[in-house]
C-alpha cells in the first residue's frame, strides 16, 4: 500500500527556519540535525509498528528479522512503479510461538545462507536456523544448526560474523544452563551443525550485544557495561581482555548501545546511553571521549542516549551514523569531527516519524541504483549511491539513498 504523508507547507517554512538557526549556534558541535521539505512516502506494505532487529541481503534478497521473518527481492520495482512488490513473511520453523530478532548472511560452507536466531516466548527454547536465499519461495530449514539441544546451552540471543587471522566464524551468544544469568560466545566456521564450540573467554553476567573486528583480526566483544578485546583473534594464545577501565569512566554508569569499527580511519567506536562516544586509534587501549554529555538537541539538554552505529559514503566523504533512542540518528564526520549538515533544508527527515524513532540497527547496500523522491515537488529521480536502512523498536523499517544530493526518507 502506498501512503503519502502530507507535511503543511507553512509548518515546514517555520520549522526548516528554526532548525537553520539552531544550526548555527548548536552547543551540539559534533552533530547537525538534517532538515525538511519533502513528504515521507511509505511505498510497500510492512506494518508500520514492526521492531526491526536486523537486516540483511542475500543473492538478491533483503531480509529482515521482525519477529517474523521478512524478504523481498532486491531488484524489485520501486516508486513510482504502480506495480510496486510487497515483502513475504516467511513462516517460522518449530513451535509458532518463535519469533527472531536477530540475522546475518554467513558463508562457512562455499555459498551463502541466513542464520537467524529463533527463540520461544519465555525463552528457554531456540536455535539459530538457516535460510537458503537462493531459494524461492524462502523457507527456513526444519532443524537447527545449534540450539539449547546443546548440553550448556539454556537459551540463544544475537548472531554474528567475525574474522580473525585464521578463518571467518559465525557467533551466537548464549544463555548457559546449569547458572543463574551467565552467557557466552559459540563459534563455528563452517556453520553446520555439530560444530560450534564456546569462546574462551566469553562467558560472563551479561549477553554480547554487538562485535566489532579490525583490519588484522583482533575481535571486540561488547555487553551493555563491558568491552572485550581478543587480540589475536578467537581461540588462539591470547584470551580476551576486559578493557572497560580504559575508557576512563568516572561517576558514571552508562549502558553501551554499540560497537563500531570504522576501516577508512581504523578507529574503533563506542557509544552509550548517557550522551557519550568513545573512540580509539590503537583498537582498545587508550580512548578519547567527549567532555560533556551531548544533548538532544539546543532546546533539549537530556542526553542522547545512542545506539547503533555504521559508516556510510555521502558522494564521496564518509559519514558515520549514530542511532538513538526516542531521537531518530545524527550524523559524524569520523576524521575531523566537525559538524556535517547535508543541505539541510531540502531532506525530510526531521518532520518524520524517524526522528522521534528508536533506531535498533543499521544496514547499509552499497552503490545501488535505484528511483529516489526528488528534493521537491512530485517527481522521482534515478540515483545511484549508498542505500541506509534503519531498523526502529516499534516504527518498522526506514530507508534512504546517500550521495551526492540529500537523502529522502522513505518508509518500507
Amino acid at each position: 500500500m502506498r501512503r503519502h504523508i502530507p507535511i503543511l507547507a507553512a509548518l515546514a517554512i517555520l520549522v526548516l527556519l528554526g532548525v537553520l538557526a539552531g544550526c548555527s549556534q548548536s552547543p551540539i558541535g559534533l552533530f547537525e540535525s538534517i532538515a525538511l521539505e519533502r513528504e515521507i512516502i511509505d511505498d510497500r506494505d510492512l506494518d508500520n509498528d514492526l521492531l526491526v532487529g536486523a537486516i540483511a541481503e542475500s543473492t538478491g534478497g533483503y531480509f529482515i528479522a521482525a519477529a517474523t521473518l521478512w524478504r523481498r527481492d532486491v531488484a524489485d520495482p520501486d516508486y513510482p512503479a504502480g506495480d510496486v512488490a510487497q515483502w513475504a513473511a516467511v513462516a517460522s520453523p518449530g513451535a509458532s510461538s518463535f519469533t527472531t530478532s536477530s540475522l546475518v548472511v554467513f558463508d562457512g560452507s562455499g555459498a551463502d545462507l541466513v542464520y537467524a536466531a529463533y527463540s520461544s516466548q519465555n525463552g528457554t527454547e531456540g536455535g539459530v536456523y538457516t535460510i537458503d536465499p537462493a531459494t524461492s519461495p524462502a523457507q527456513v530449514a526444519t532443524e537447527p544448526v545449534f540450539g539449547t539441544e546443546h548440553t550448556d546451552v539454556a537459551g540463544i540471543g544475537k548472531v554474528f560474523v567475525a574474522n580473525d587471522p585464521a578463518d571467518t566464524y559465525l557467533l551466537a551468544v548464549v544463555k548457559k544452563s546449569g547458572v543463574t544469568s551467565r552467557y557466552s560466545v559459540y563459534a563455528s566456521t563452517t556453520g553446520a551443525a555439530g560444530t560450534f564450540a564456546e569462546v574462551v573467554g566469553t562467558v560472563g553476567n551479561l549477553p554480547v550485544i554487538d562485535v566489532a573486528e579490525n583490519a588484522v583480526g583482533a575481535v571486540a566483544f561488547l555487553t551493555q557495561k563491558s568491552i572485550l578485546i581478543d587480540s589475536d583473534g578467537l581461540n588462539n594464545l591470547l584470551d580476551p581482555v576486559d578493557v572497560t577501565a580504559n575508557l576512563g569512566i568516572v561517576d558514571r554508569q552508562p549502558e553501551f548501545g554499540g560497537i563500531y569499527f570504522h576501516p577508512a580511519t581504523l578507529t574503533l567506536w563506542i557509544a552509550d546511553n548517557e550522551g557519550y562516544l568513545y573512540h580509539s586509534n590503537d583498537f582498545g587501549t587508550t580512548w578519547t571521549v567527549n567532555e560533556t554529555a551531548y544533548p538532544v538537541s539546543t532546546s533539549d539538554e537530556d542526553p542522547l542516549q545512542f545506539t547503533d552505529m555504521t559508516a556510510i559514503d555521502n558522494g564521496g566523504s564518509q559519514l558515520l551514523v549514530v542511532g538513538t533512542e526516542g531521537h531518530g540518528y545524527r550524523e559524524l564526520d569520523p576524521v575531523d569531527f566537525s559538524p556535517t549538515t547535508p543541505a539541510a533544508e531540502v531532506s525530510n527527515y526531521e518532520a518524520s516519524k524517524l526522528a522521534q524513532a528508536t533506531i535498533l540497527t543499521f544496514y547499509v547496500d552499497e552503490a545501488c541504483t535505484v528511483h529516489v523522491p526528488a528534493q521537491s515537488g512530485e517527481d522521482y529521480e534515478l540515483k545511484t549511491g549508498d542505500l541506509l536502512f534503519a531498523g526502529t523498536s516499534n516504527l518498522g523499517l526506514w530507508k534512504a539513498l546517500y550521495g551526492a544530493d540529500p537523502p529522502q526518507w522513505v518508509r518500507e
